[in-house]
């Protein structure tokens, strides 16, 4: 009897198991009505899914100071959520911020290059005016002008002087001896006035060597300047690098702060706190559940020969019970897949639709009509 009584129960239940699974095919069966030429396909049973969702991570890791949220908050996309512990990443960036100012007002001070370059083009002006000594130093040299004109004037003298001795070896009275003198006197000024000349154009000679000397001399101190100028150029190229790197190192402690506060990578609503003020967090660790509910999808089963590839994009109406009656919004097929269900011959069609109202919500159950075109 037992036994006979367990049969009964467990095919009353089969029975009843059978009678919901028809009654519920039933229900999901599509239905399709024509109106001109297009083709409307009604599918009941479809379920609303989030197309948008994140869960928060924080970028690096610390102690979760401040919360801005709770759930059920809206927030926008980029509004800070949370805030990690920032007062040493904060300090980072005050010491990073100093060293780049330092670096660049270095890397702007140009003193040593224009001073290197003032001393070149003050020695390239002495290498000049050298020249020209040197040159006129060598001209001055090469020239014989004043011995000749000395020895010209020795000559006339010592002519002048014959012929007073001629007239007084010839008249004896008719050159007095202190005429002689003069005329003798003469003849030794001329004469050492060739020596002077001679003597002028050997000294001459050593100038335009000494002006070579000097000449060479500042060609030497311009070449030091050169190396001087590039030595300074040199180091202005490293004053440079170094404000860059300043600059680079400023702008990672400034990352590195900015990502001290939690972000909003999308607009929705804040759904769940999944940390508290006080914990440790570590990078890439959710604090929070986002999901975005102006945007959903919906999720239905068509037959096969009612619906292919060709039909995304086609344009549906979706409507559901909410606590104020009956919504419809519109949307569009994103997705038709192209495996059949062996079974019932069906395939899986998504939709996206726009909730501007956020009257429909996640996971609800719902009604689509799709618009066929032939």
């Amino acid at each position: 009897m037992v036994v006979k009584r367990q049969f009964f129960r467990a095919a009353a239940a089969a029975t009843c198991l059978l009678i919901f699974i028809t009654a519920t095919a039933q229900d999901k069966t599509p239905t399709s009505s024509t109106t001109g030429k297009a083709k409307a396909v009604t599918v009941r049973g479809c379920f609303l899914r989030l197309r948008d969702f994140a869960k928060v991570p924080a970028e690096s890791s610390g102690v979760l100071k401040t919360i801005h949220t709770t759930p059920g908050d809206f927030v926008t996309q980029g509004d800070v959520v949370a805030e990690l512990n920032s007062r040493e990443a904060e300090l980072a960036t005050r010491l990073a911020e100093y060293d780049h100012r330092i670096a660049a007002r270095k890397a702007a001070d140009s003193v040593l290059v224009e001073s290197a370059e003032l001393a070149l083009r003050e020695s390239s002006k002495a290498i000049e005016q050298a020249t020209l000594n040197r040159d006129v130093s060598v001209e001055l040299a090469k020239s014989n002008v004043d011995i000749k004109l000395a020895q010209a004037a020795a000559k006339m003298a010592e002519e002048e002087l014959e012929r007073r001795l001629e007239s007084r070896r010839q008249f004896a009275v008719s050159v007095s001896d202190l005429e002689l003198s003069r005329k003798q006197h003469a003849v030794n000024t001329s004469q050492l006035d060739v020596a002077k000349a001679e003597h002028d154009q050997r000294v001459q000679l050593l100038k335009s060597k000494s002006q070579q000397a000097v000449l060479e001399q500042n060609q030497i101190g311009a070449d030091r300047l050169k190396l001087d100028l590039t030595q300074a150029r040199s180091s202005d190229a490293v004053s440079q690098l170094g404000a860059e790197r300043a600059q680079s190192a400023y702008e990672q402690a400034v990352n590195f702060l900015e990502h001290r506060q939690i972000a909003a990578p999308l607009s929705g609503i804040v759904v769940e706190q999944l940390k508290q003020r006080g914990e440790w967090v570590e990078a890439g660790e959710p604090v929070a559940r986002i999901v975005r509910l102006d945007v959903l999808l919906v999720e239905g089963f068509v037959p096969a020969d009612q619906i292919d590839h060709s039909d995304r994009g086609a344009k549906v109406s979706v409507s559901g019970l909410t606590r104020r009656g009956r919504v419809t919004v519109p949307g569009k097929i994103t997705f038709v897949s192209p495996e059949v269900d062996s079974v019932n011959h069906q395939v899986k069609v998504k939709a996206e639709i726009q909730n501007s109202e956020l009257r429909l919500r996640p996971g609800q159950r719902v009604d689509m009509q799709i618009q066929l075109t032939p």
